[in-house]
Order: structure tokens, then sequence, then C-alpha cells
């Protein structure tokens, strides 16, 4: 509730409008080349940043683009919320728990509603993470493909779970993702204007952009390489540990027992990302309900309390100086790391 007050005050439509001209550039050289793509903001008169996500992922924008800015800001809202309902029954069927309590975990984590007022879209990737370990734990080859291939609309939250299925060997859910990849790639295309080069403009332009917004948002750095480089690490250095990260969260998840290996693939992209802010921890929801499931009292109490209590001091981080939250994520993955197999001995 806090957050919802604090953005109301605000009274902006935060990083919506990123989306809508997304949407508005839609089937042009412009969603991605960085001079067309200023030129255009420039003629509208409205400030344009680079589109991160993956090029094709533009096209479901389009609708929202021919809306009102406060409309298309309430309809992704709406949409978030309905992906939250959507992941409670999920979530129920992979750990056992109640929908209903799932729900109220799901947004009681103050990085889901985060996103949610301030228009981003890490519910939907909590969602398809939460598929994506339903799919890996059943060995439904399938439903993990489908899941994971449409996570790749946002790269960062797929990789974990793509390198998840090639060190579990799981080719047929890895031939899904291929052939996901194939469909995403053919959708950027027509996305950037008929442009079948579009990934080599799209590193160009992401490489413009990734080092101006950290330095604008570098307070809100949830990950290792972000913590690293706040504290003023050579940015090589930083990218590496993230790298070593991932890789010691691969090993591990390939010793562990399916489910929680899945569950953890989230968190472990999120410690190893080079950009995640504390909208991106939605997608640590999996991990949270593994906490819940696997750990014994008395640590499960204190770390799901400790976690949930932390989380909405993002709204501090910029007078803080960081975001406790990194805290939460890096140690949470540090103390799955450590840990053995843990099984929960207490009701």
């Amino acid at each position: 509730m806090s957050q919802m007050r604090f953005v109301r005050s605000v009274g902006h439509f935060w990083d919506w409008l990123d989306f809508y001209i997304a949407g508005a550039m839609a089937g042009t050289h412009a969603l991605l080349d960085p001079a067309t793509h200023a030129a255009w903001g420039a003629t509208h008169h409205l400030p344009v940043t680079a589109f991160v996500y993956m090029p094709g992922f533009a096209w479901v924008l389009v609708p929202a683009a021919h809306l009102p800015l406060a409309a298309g800001f309430a309809l992704n809202a709406v949409v978030m919320f309905a992906c939250c309902v959507l992941a409670a029954p999920v979530a129920a069927r992979a750990y056992g728990f109640s929908w209903q309590f799932c729900l109220l975990t799901i947004l009681a984590w103050a990085p889901t509603t985060a996103a949610i007022v301030t228009a981003q879209n890490s519910p939907a990737g909590a969602l398809l993470s939460l598929v994506a370990v339903l799919g890996f734990a059943r060995d439904d080859a399938l439903l993990t493909g489908l899941s994971v291939g449409a996570l790749m609309y946002k790269p960062t939250y797929a990789l974990p779970f793509i390198l998840l299925l090639l060190v579990w060997r799981r080719w047929k859910a890895f031939g899904v993702v291929c052939a996901c990849g194939v469909a995403w790639y053919l959708l950027s295309v027509s996305a950037t204007g008929g442009d079948w080069l579009w990934p080599i403009a799209y590193l160009r332009s992401l490489s413009g952009y990734v080092g101006p917004d950290f330095m604008g948002n570098r307070f809100k750095a949830i990950s290792l390489p972000g913590l690293l480089m706040l504290v003023r690490t050579p940015h090589a250095l930083a990218f590496v540990a993230g790298l070593a990260a991932l890789a010691a969260g691969l090993v591990r998840m390939a010793r562990v027992p399916a489910l929680e290996a899945a569950s953890m693939a989230g968190l472990v992209g999120l410690v190893a990302s080079p950009h995640a802010w504390p909208y991106d921890a939605a997608v640590a929801l999996p991990a949270i309900f593994w906490v819940m499931r696997a750990v014994a009292e008395p640590w499960r109490t204190r770390i799901i309390v400790g976690a949930f209590a932390i989380a909405p001091l993002w709204l501090a981080s910029n007078v803080i100086r960081v975001d406790l939250l990194a805290f939460v994520i890096i140690g949470g993955a540090l103390f799955w790391w450590s840990a053995g197999t843990m099984e929960r001995r207490t009701a």
C-alpha cells in the first residue's frame, strides 16, 4: 500500500511511456536504430530510451499505443494483476499450498506490486516462471518449453531456465524453446521493419543504454554485478563475478531435485544479471515458495519474514544509497549454495 501511495503522489506514468513508445514504433526501423529512435522521440516530443525486450514483444504493445497514456497505464496494471491471480493456482500445484495462500504470498511480495504500480511486466515473468517450474518438476517437455520460450520476451528471465534445460539434458523441452526462439526471431524481423540483422542493432542499442540507465538507477540495483559496480568495481570484473555466480548456480542446480533446481533458476538469474531492479525480483517467487515448502523451522520463518519485511525498502534506496533487497537476493542465493539438500522437518 505504501508503494501505491508513493506512485500516486509522484503523479506520472513511470515506465509505461517506454512501452507505449515501443508499441507505436512496432513494425518500423525506429524500434532499434538509435538515431531513428531519437528522431522519432524528437518529432513526437517524447523522451525515448532503448527497448531492451525482445523486439517482437513490441507487437504485444501495439493496441496500448492507441490508447491514452493513463488508460494504457491502467490496462497494464489490470493485466499484471490478472497474471498474479493466474499464478496462484500454478504455484499451488507446484508446491502443495492452497491457491488462496499463494495469491496472498504473490501480492504481499513487494517487487510484484512494485511492478504493477510502476507499469512494469515482471508479474507476467513470474507467472511464466512458475509454469516453467511446474512443467520441469513434472518432466512435461511441452509445458516447460512453451513457458520458457514465452519467457524469452525478456532474455535475462529466460536464460537461466534455458541453461537449466541444458545441464539437465531435457532435450525435448530445449527443442521446443529453440522453436520458440525461431518464432521470436521472425516476429522481431517484422517488428524492426524487415531487418533480418536486427540482433546487431539490438546489441548496439543496448550498449548505449545500459551505462546511462545504471547511473540513473544504480541505488536500486539488486544483482551481484550491480552491487559491485555501485562500489566502483570495474565493469568487466563485475560482469565476470556475475558469470561466476551463474556457473556456480548451474553446478548446484545439476545436483538437486528437479523442483528445487527449477525454483532457484530465477533467483540465480537475478544474482548474475548485469541489469536487475526491484521489480525484477518478482521472478524470485518460485524460490520463496520453495523455501516455504522445504526449509525447516526456525530458518523458514526467519528467512521469509525477513525477506518480506526488507523488500518494500526499495522506496528508500535513493536515500540510503543502496537497495537492501539486493542483500536478500544475493544472501538467499548464498544460503542455498552453501547448504546441503534441505527437507522440511516441521509442519
